[in-house]
């Protein structure tokens, strides 16, 4: 009984943790930027003075791009800033098209990455 008492409290106790918020990180200058270029482009999709915007405050390079998105960096779970780009291009496509050159031109698979997701953006674009 007791065993089966302290199993239960553990179970709890763990389960309260994983549920607890965690304390929400400050963005860098640029992470806030491109948040807030994204919440814009959200509210105003068509709007290409909001698209422009915030094609500039999408890293251009693949070293801006990885200070923002790279694993356990600020973004890393941001996909909703990547996956609006091909939506972009419709009225940006030289903007666009530009933007994934300068992010891909020194760029490089790590031996652990999947190829598809770094492709995937350039097929659809």
């Amino acid at each position: 009984m007791l065993k089966r008492l302290l199993i239960i409290t553990c179970i709890t106790a763990v389960s309260t943790a994983w549920s607890l918020p965690t304390p929400a990180k400050k963005l860098s200058a640029k992470a806030q930027s491109l948040a807030a270029a994204l919440a814009q482009l959200q509210n105003a999709p068509d709007d290409p003075q909001v698209q422009k915007r915030y094609l500039a405050a999408f890293p251009n390079s693949y070293q801006g791009f990885l200070e923002l998105f790279d694993f356990k960096h600020e973004l890393y779970d941001g996909h909703e800033y990547i996956k609006v780009l091909p939506g972009l291009a419709k009225n940006n496509e030289i903007a666009v098209g530009k933007l994934l050159v300068e992010l891909s031109k020194d760029a490089h698979y790590d031996a652990d990455a999947c190829p598809r997701s770094s492709t995937h953006t350039v097929e659809r674009s």
